[in-house]
């Protein structure tokens, strides 16, 4: 859980990072957030070079308890996530 069971709702900022490495090329894919789609279809050979990491950032992502990410492929190929970064916003 990212949230304690007393800890009230708050919001965060959500950081993927992704890499397309030469010997693993990715995909397309659709971005998860709290069970709602963040990103219909995000390639990351596309958004980036190989071997050089690309950083997808959603913000003020409302978390009550646990915090859901969800990468699904959207070509056959698998995006990897080599990072997350949560950073709680302010109340």
């Amino acid at each position: 859980p990212l949230l304690g069971e007393a800890d009230k709702p708050a919001a965060y900022n959500v950081r993927l990072y992704f890499a397309e490495l030469a010997d693993q090329p990715t995909g397309s894919c659709r971005i998860k957030l709290q069970g709602k789609v963040a990103e219909e279809n995000f390639d990351v050979a596309k958004s980036s070079f190989i071997n050089q990491a690309v950083v997808k950032e959603f913000t003020a992502i409302q978390v009550d308890r646990n915090l859901s990410v969800e990468i699904q492929p959207v070509d056959g190929k698998m995006a990897t996530v080599a990072a997350v970064e949560v950073i709680r916003l302010s109340e």
